[in-house]
């Protein structure tokens, strides 16, 4: 189970994620558990850290 607390870990990507709305957390969210394998849940929020760094680089 995700948890967003992991992203504690990269401040920039918590920061813009503690921004969202929460329907757009809970999409995150929602789309990291779904995955089946706990590797692919771990590329998922590997690729979502990536996409809360594009988001601060857009604003």
């Amino acid at each position: 189970m995700f948890r967003p607390n992991i992203l504690k870990e990269t401040p920039e990507a918590y920061a813009v994620f503690q921004k969202l709305s929460p329907s757009h957390k809970n999409e995150y969210i929602q789309w990291i558990n779904e995955a089946q394998k706990q590797e692919t849940k771990e590329r998922r929020l590997e690729k979502m850290i990536i996409m809360l760094l594009n988001k601060k680089e857009n604003q």
